[in-house]
């Protein structure tokens, strides 16, 4: 038990990474990370019919860029080293719809000597895969522009779906015409939608989910831009992103020399945790909610995690800096505040649609955000997107990532053409015999250790003595099915440029989609953290469907019940 106990305390307060360099952490005010992505609101078009039939409708656009190119990454993928001999031919003339052919690269005039990574030198025919691209003419690489655009229609805010935005039409009705303009004398540069038929069927329901564009700067474009929309010609929103080499954003979550494409670095990424009330007791709530922060992050991070990616508006980070644990996450890097604008969006149902905006109605935004944030990465990095209720597990006793990755989810498997870049998970639900439903939110509120232990008489012993365990040693019923397969949640590279992505999956441009079994990893879902709505309980025995469950974090290791299945 010491042993064990003594492993846990160094494991938490181990820093993997070196300096920090994109935030600095003040009390009361930890300056956010906004991850290199540049916004543009508003911006302006015309839609020719809505949804609901209005015709000519002036609608405001929300353009979201990033700045992506060959950084010469030890792993980068391919189609993120891309040079101008790759550009010659357009895979929207051929069924994935969009990217870059990679065959008969030689053909193209680059020599025998050049190279790929380890992982991806299969992608390109023929070619050695042991070095990297760092030989490579720098006038032959060229930066692009990626952009996720968001729609709304100031004349029906509340257009929605479950609770979610909705687009003011489909993207096969209508979508923006962009074009860039570059300082004189360059080029108008064309804007061209990333998605096509391909992506579209792999997906169900489209109109929640933002488009997505590119645009391929030219050699010598500079660093400041125009962008303009066909409906409004003469109205310019201007910005400036320097050099994708410039950005240090992967190198600082996923330095090269700690995180490989073997053994990647794997953040989770949760959007804002706004009241599903819109109650004005911010402060009572957010002193709640940073206690489950604080358990979340914790459990994350002792399960192998890099961290948590949070998404936060001024008032949460403000919240959160007050308080001294999770400030303390902040300074270690387990812990990062991502910047994040958009406001609370509540109604009422007075249009009989249904479900109104809830607390999490950008989701789907915040999803495709980071994965934008982060496509300029290499294949070192992963991020599991998810929500606070959401807690990562492996099956087997002991096993924690980086293990599972090689071992059963499939990384580096795939065609030679078609890598898995995407991997979806199974969620089970967990429950507590041992608490009330209703007393479960506050179970979460309160920060405790994870050095406890559940003896077999079902009492737990903690170091120190008397200290409040974590919430998870209280969980002793678990879901003998998963959720619904429409219900996973996705791991996904944000180098193979993920795009219509809505809570639960998204598109790969590059790359396809695994299933991972459930015995390899899964995700435990408590339905109760936030509010007591199930019950595990049915005339004091178990309800159907349920099986007793205890998580081998919390058990000996000789356990023979440490396990949600046998490994």
């Amino acid at each position: 038990m010491k042993a064990i106990s003594l492993f846990l305390l160094l494991f938490l307060t181990e820093i993997p990474y070196g300096t920090i360099v994109e935030a600095r952490f003040t009390h009361l005010n930890p300056e956010p990370f906004n991850l290199g992505v540049r916004v543009l609101r508003p911006v302006y078009a015309i839609v020719p019919v809505t949804r609901d039939g209005v015709r000519n409708v002036t609608v405001v656009m929300t353009i979201w860029l990033k700045r992506v190119g060959a950084a010469n990454g030890v792993y980068d993928m391919p189609h993120q080293s891309q040079a101008e001999h790759f550009r010659t031919r357009s895979l929207m003339q051929t069924r994935r719809g969009y990217g870059y052919v990679w065959d008969n690269v030689h053909s193209r005039g680059f020599p025998r000597n050049w190279v790929l990574p380890k992982m991806w030198g299969c992608l390109c025919c023929g070619m050695h895969a042991e070095a990297d691209l760092k030989g490579t003419p720098p006038d032959a690489w060229k930066d692009a522009i990626r952009m996720t655009v968001w729609v709304d229609n100031p004349v029906n805010l509340f257009q929605r779906t479950n609770g979610h935005l909705l687009l003011p039409t489909e993207h096969d009705k209508w979508s923006p015409t962009f074009h860039l303009e570059t300082t004189h004398p360059g080029p108008l540069l064309p804007v061209v939608m990333e998605t096509g038929d391909y992506h579209y069927r792999r997906v169900w329901g489209v109109g929640q989910r933002p488009y997505s564009f590119r645009v391929n700067l030219t050699a010598g474009t500079g660093d400041c831009f125009k962008i303009v929309e066909a409906s409004y010609p003469m109205h310019k929103n201007t910005f400036c992103l320097p050099p994708a080499a410039f950005d240090s954003v992967c190198s600082t979550l996923a330095p090269a020399h700690i995180y490989t494409n073997e053994e990647p670095a794997l953040y989770t990424v949760v959007g804002p945790i706004r009241h599903p009330e819109s109650s004005r007791d911010w402060s009572g709530y957010y002193s709640k909610v940073s206690g489950m922060v604080v358990n979340y992050v914790t459990y994350h991070v002792a399960m192998g995690s890099s961290g948590l990616l949070l998404y936060a508006d001024e008032m949460m980070r403000k919240h959160f800096g007050a308080n001294q644990e999770l400030l303390g996450l902040m300074e270690k890097g387990y812990l990062r505040l991502i910047d994040w604008d958009l406001p609370e969006r509540a109604h009422n149902d007075t249009d009989g649609v249904g479900r109104p905006l809830g607390y999490n109605y950008d989701q789907g935004l915040v999803s495709n955000h980071i994965l934008l944030a982060l496509s300029s990465c290499g294949a070192n990095l992963l991020v599991l997107i998810g929500d606070l209720d959401e807690f990562i597990y492996f099956p087997k006793p002991g096993r924690r990532w980086p293990k599972p990755w090689m071992r059963c989810m499939g990384g580096g498997e795939g065609s030679p053409l078609e890598p898995i870049t995407v991997h979806r998970i199974h969620r089970f639900n967990a429950a507590t015999t041992k608490f009330n439903p209703s007393y479960e939110p506050t179970l979460w509120t309160i920060p405790g250790t994870l050095n406890a232990r559940i003896n077999s008489n079902g009492t737990i012993e903690t170091v120190p003595k008397g200290a409040v365990p974590h919430p998870l040693v209280q969980y002793d019923v678990l879901g003998t099915q998963p959720l619904p397969i429409n219900q996973v949640k996705q791991a996904s590279l944000p180098a193979a440029w993920i795009v219509l992505f809505w809570v639960h999956e998204g598109v790969p441009l590059y790359g396809k989609a695994n299933m991972v079994n459930f015995k390899c990893v899964s995700i435990l879902h408590i339905p109760n953290e936030f509010r007591g709505r199930y019950s595990a309980v049915d005339d004091k025995s178990l309800g159907s469907g349920m099986r007793y469950f205890r998580h081998w974090m919390f058990l000996t290791p000789n356990s023979t019940n440490a396990s949600l299945w046998e490994p």
